[in-house]
């Protein structure tokens, strides 16, 4: 199978971690160098915008391509202040999935530094997680900063091809 370049380290297999100290694992090719090409699965990238109030909430939605499965294996984020919190659910099964951890019960929310990473070392989703075409993911901000905040996420995956979709299911 054809395999290319890993474009986050640059096929070094490693990256350094966000204080640029150390050396660490690339988390997209798992220290490789090399990512091995998927037939049937295309890069793609779903990126959300939110302006938070200050001390407020705010959702945002992202609509899932309408002919494509997506595969959700990085997340990452650009905020104005560490201190926001973020929930994500996604309703394809029928029952909403909270991806962020439920501790606090009915709310859901976890900071946004232990759920997205930068794009520099993104988070990745191990498993990968599949959302089905024409599905939305939900998002809510939650500032605690008493300022606004904007939160910029995007979600890297790969978009499943409609042959491949139907011999996966």
């Amino acid at each position: 199978m054809r395999t290319y370049q890993c474009h986050v380290c640059k096929g070094s297999g490693a990256v350094h971690n966000p204080m640029r100290t150390l050396w660490q694992r690339c988390p997209m090719c798992e220290g490789a160098g090399q990512i091995q090409a998927t037939p049937g699965k295309k890069p793609a990238w779903y990126t959300l915008k939110i302006d938070v109030p200050p001390s407020g909430s705010q959702p945002g939605s992202i609509q899932i391509n309408g002919r494509k499965d997506f595969e959700l294996q990085l997340l990452m984020a650009t905020y104005t202040d560490p201190r926001l919190l973020v929930t994500i659910q996604d309703f394809s099964g029928g029952e909403y999935w909270t991806i962020s951890p439920n501790q606090n019960y009915g709310i859901g929310i976890v900071p946004i530094t232990l759920i997205a990473g930068t794009a520099q070392l993104p988070f990745p989703i191990r498993p990968s997680y599949r959302i089905p075409k024409n599905n939305a993911v939900n998002f809510v901000a939650t500032d605690q900063s008493g300022a606004p905040n904007t939160l910029n996420m995007v979600m890297y995956g790969l978009s499943i091809l409609e042959d491949e979709a139907q011999q996966a299911a």
